[in-house]
């Protein structure tokens, strides 16, 4: 396999496109492989939406413009590194879809059935976020779409804890998806710990998604607890593709470095 890395960079842009553009630059120099950001066109629609009126004041502030897809997708393609972007409300679909190669649904959208089957008016496949749902739910929502890229396993608790983690699942949706559309299984990231990628590797992700912030990101920011500093992200990618060397292949075989001994 080969480890595909989406950085997360979620609200912690903090509402400057200069420091949106940073963070493009600083997941391509960590070694990912898609960057990706979270679109909302109405901050107080959202709100209501998930039935959160109480988040509603932080939903408008860290709101993205739309004016900055463009600039996003443009640094991003001269970073060679994919760009990504999540919607949460159906009629935001059709605005960050000239600009991205595959859309990202969150995991507190992937039961509303309505919302997935919207993403089937488009070409582009889905990375699916599989946190708070049972396998009967992952299948259900899979099926939903036409088009799928990846299944992500997932915990949504901000920061997750090691206990909750159940790495094992991903074991458990390869078994499932092996077959299905080509899907890639993968792991959404909330730890913020640089060796929970290789450990998902190690259990069989072939994606990754981690939150990452700039050095200076104010502890005020929501994704502040779970996001990753640019060198940690750094260390995260190495040890998750150090972990992707090491596990190799499902084949029981004779290995390079063995040879002098089998002489």
């Amino acid at each position: 396999m080969s480890l595909f890395v989406i950085a997360e960079a979620g609200s912690t842009h903090g509402g400057s496109l200069e420091r949106a553009l940073q963070l493009v630059k600083i997941a391509a120099e960590a070694g990912c492989q898609a960057v990706k950001y979270q679109f909302w066109s109405d901050g107080r629609a959202l709100a209501a939406r998930r039935k959160a009126d109480q988040h509603a004041e932080t939903y408008v502030r860290y709101a993205m413009p739309e004016e900055w897809l463009d600039e996003l997708a443009e640094m991003s393609h001269y970073f060679e590194i994919d760009f990504m972007c999540s919607a949460y409300m159906p009629q935001d679909l059709a605005i960050i879809a000239p600009f991205v190669k595959r859309f990202k649904v969150a995991s507190f959208e992937a039961r509303d059935h309505e919302f997935l089957t919207e993403h089937n008016r488009y070409p582009q496949p889905v990375v699916l976020s599989t946190g708070m749902m049972t396998m009967l739910q992952t299948v259900d929502a899979v099926r939903a779409l036409r088009h799928i890229d990846a299944v992500l396993h997932c915990c949504s608790a901000y920061p997750a804890p090691d206990a909750d983690l159940n790495l094992g699942a991903i074991r458990a949706l390869r078994e499932t998806f092996r077959f299905y559309m080509g899907a890639r299984i993968g792991f959404s990231d909330h730890t913020r710990d640089i060796v929970t990628g290789g450990l998902a590797v190690a259990a069989g992700a072939e994606v990754l998604e981690v939150h990452y912030r700039l050095d200076d990101t104010p502890p005020n920011n929501p994704d502040y607890p779970h996001s990753l500093t640019p060198s940690e992200l750094q260390g995260y990618v190495a040890f998750a593709r150090r972990a992707e060397r090491m596990v190799g292949s499902d084949v029981k075989r004779l290995m390079p470095a063995e040879e002098p001994m089998a002489q």
